[in-house]
């Protein structure tokens, strides 16, 4: 079986049999190669460089990929359910840099440390991956479905996460400094809790329309966020920064704002809001 480049039709590697499925391909140079709708399920491809390959429709389920170059590969629509993508050390964590993830089902993949960042996840299906400390700068993840899934101390600036699901995230220490999470639903249902946003860095974050409500959203810094319409229903925000926020239309409903700075940040236009009386310096 011959794996050919996707431009030139070169041949860059021959293997035998007429299968990917659990082929060994550790460190083999694989640039720019057409594995379009091909399945490796159960490969051995730590260390290999698919850099602007086209994986798009390919099948990676349980794909050892650790260390890894991807950047710039098409993986689009491709299934990478309980793929060995990162790893507790950065090193031995792939590179997805600016790849394209839409639609690709990542349910329990192994993400942590990994390189995804201007990487287009819109629509992906995030399950229950483990996405902890892994670099999502500038990322795409519009409609994506995180339910479950682990993010604690991801580093998601200036992210797009808008309308997606949320619900059952672990997102303590997440770095979402100027992320856009508007319309996002993260109060979870019967089946799932809500999102966890402790200790979360949100300044300048867009959460217009959000639906946090349960949320413990302790020791979150939300200075200069546009909070607007944002439903913060029965929230546990101890600790947590609104200085300079804009809440117009939140829902501030059976939320406890004693410990909660709330200094030059206008609750006029907000909802169900409980001020205590010796809060000052709010409108």
């Amino acid at each position: 079986m011959e794996i050919k480049h996707k431009q030139t039709g070169e041949v860059l590697r021959k293997v035998d049999g007429d299968s990917l499925v659990g082929v060994d391909l550790d460190e083999a140079l694989l640039r720019y190669a057409d594995l379009k709708g091909a399945d490796l399920s159960g490969a051995h491809l730590k260390m290999v460089d698919l850099c602007n390959a086209d994986l798009s429709g390919s099948v990676l389920r349980g794909a050892d990929l650790r260390a890894a170059n991807l950047n710039g590969a098409n993986l689009s629509g491709a299934d990478l359910r309980e793929a060995i993508v990162g790893s507790e050390h950065s090193l031995e964590a792939a590179t997805l840099a600016g790849c394209d993830l839409s639609g690709a089902n990542l349910e329990h993949a192994d993400l942590r440390k990994v390189d995804l960042n201007e990487t287009n996840l819109e629509n992906a299906r995030l399950m229950a991956a483990d996405l902890s400390s892994a670099h999502l700068h500038a990322a795409r993840l519009g409609h994506a479905n995180l339910r479950n899934a682990v993010l604690i101390a991801a580093y998601l600036r200036e992210a797009d996460l808008s309308y997606s699901d949320l619900s059952g995230a672990h997102m303590n220490d997440a770095n979402l400094i100027r992320a856009k999470l508007d319309h996002v639903e993260a109060a979870g249902d019967d089946e799932t809790g809500p999102a966890i946003f402790v200790r979360a860095d949100m300044r300048d974050a867009s959460l217009r329309g959000a639906r946090l409500a349960g949320c413990p959203v302790r020791l979150v810094d939300m200075r200069n966020a546009d909070l607007t319409d944002t439903d913060f229903s029965f929230c546990i925000m101890g600790g947590s920064i609104l200085r300079n926020a804009n809440v117009r239309g939140a829902n501030f409903n059976r939320v406890k704002l004693t410990t909660v700075t709330v200094t030059h940040a206008n609750f006029s236009e907000a909802m169900n809001v409980d001020m205590p009386s010796f809060k000052k310096g709010w409108r």
